[in-house]
């Protein structure tokens, strides 16, 4: 998958995630609940690179740790293997991170 699909499938599902925050009855199931639906969705893409894409990474994971849905939105990204750099900070991580947690843990988070 190439950066700029995944970086648009990525878009396309907090947007998702916004609308069912905004609008409860599409349901949304947990992507409703979550943090990132209601703020700057490209804070969450890796847009940029170097010291900007690092600072913008630790500003979305600022509100993934604040997320009511973050244990979820973690689970779904290791299950659907979204680990790929375009898919950007998903459920408190880095696509980086979530390779070293999947090395160390499997895709266990218990």
């Amino acid at each position: 998958m190439g950066l700029f699909r995944g970086a648009a499938i990525h878009e396309i599902n907090l947007q998702n995630s916004a609308r069912a925050t905004a609008d409860p009855s599409l349901g949304g199931g947990w992507q409703g609940k979550a943090a990132c639906g209601s703020g700057d969705i490209e804070l969450f893409l890796p847009l940029e690179s170097g010291k900007i894409r690092k600072e913008r990474a630790e500003r979305a994971k600022e509100i993934c740790r604040r997320c009511p849905v973050l244990r979820k939105c973690l689970e779904d990204a290791l299950e659907k293997g979204l680990n790929n750099e375009s898919d950007g900070v998903l459920g408190g991580m880095t696509p980086r991170e979530r390779r070293e947690f999947i090395k160390s843990n499997g895709k266990n988070l218990d």
